[in-house]
């Protein structure tokens, strides 16, 4: 068994037909394909850029490898794994897939199955501003409201201490903002205790002062251009439940995995939009990005 990247497995594949080992391989599992040729996605992650027409080139060969080897009598199966797209029976004809019997789609009620999960209830808030600026003031308290909620609720179960909220946003600037009116609004409404199980370690790596002063409010931000002794002690001190509340700028969705995968009980998504600096102008983040 393999597991890689997609652009060590292209450079592998390459010349194929002169590495005897690279034939022998019967089964191929792509991961994330939803990322294939998703040009908004390379200009918001990192992982999606590594992913995109790269990813597209690769899925290519290995369909054309199994077209070969299947004229040697050699099969060679395929399995895709994606988050929801519109255009599942054009991925299945690409990756010559009969839609009818080889396309599964698992709907939200697969989650109840699971008690670690539990169900998914997605909501969405409109705001009347065009302007953006305007806009974003007025998400801060639907936000600060919405994260109180669940903090509350989990609080009333079993798992209240477990209880986490990740708030996404566009950049960092704004996550600095978002996260010191989220401290003003709770330290207003008296809620402050939500927003951490324990308190704050006293040795830390922390040097940015404002950050340190928002985590012994139970609420801190992370980016991927902190040092990585800062991110660290930042995602351990939200597992643990020193912090509650994070706030994250929308590239870091990628970083979140490792060894601890960092999970939460509600994800508030907030003005899905990036600055463009090629065009000079903000524009929505891809549909992957979001799912």
């Amino acid at each position: 068994m393999i597991i890689t990247t997609s652009e060590k497995w292209e450079t592998l594949t390459r010349k194929w037909r002169n590495r005897k080992s690279l034939q022998q391989v019967t089964l191929y599992i792509f991961d994330h394909v939803h990322l294939v040729h998703d040009s908004q996605s390379q200009q918001t992650a990192n992982v999606a850029s590594a992913t995109g027409a790269q990813y597209e080139t690769l899925i290519s060969r290995v369909r054309y490898i199994q077209t070969e080897l299947k004229e040697n009598k050699q099969e060679v199966r395929i399995v895709a794994l994606s988050a929801p797209i519109a255009t599942s029976k054009e991925i299945c004809d690409w990756l010559g897939i009969r839609s009818e019997s080889g396309c599964f789609n698992f709907g939200l009620s697969v989650r109840e199955r699971c008690p670690s999960l539990g169900p998914l209830l997605v909501n969405i808030q409109s705001f009347d501003h065009n302007n953006r600026k305007a806009r974003l003031c007025q998400m801060v308290k639907p936000t600060f409201n919405h994260v109180k909620t669940c903090l509350s609720a989990m609080a009333q179960r079993k798992s209240g201490s477990k209880a986490r909220a990740i708030v996404f946003v566009s950049d960092l600037s704004q996550a600095q903002s978002i996260s010191l009116n989220l401290v003003n609004y709770s330290i207003a409404d008296e809620s402050d205790h939500l927003f951490r199980e324990k308190p704050m370690p006293k040795e830390h790596p922390i040097q940015d002062q404002e950050l340190m002063q928002v985590m012994e409010y139970g609420v801190a931000w992370a980016c991927q251009d902190m040092p990585l002794a800062e991110l660290e002690f930042v995602k351990k001190c939200y597992l643990e439940g020193s912090i509650k509340v994070l706030v994250l700028p929308f590239d870091m969705c990628w970083a979140l995995g490792g060894v601890h995968p960092i999970k939460a009980d509600l994800v508030v998504i907030q003005d899905p939009t990036v600055y463009n600096s090629m065009e000079k102008r903000h524009q929505t983040i891809s549909i992957s990005t979001i799912i």
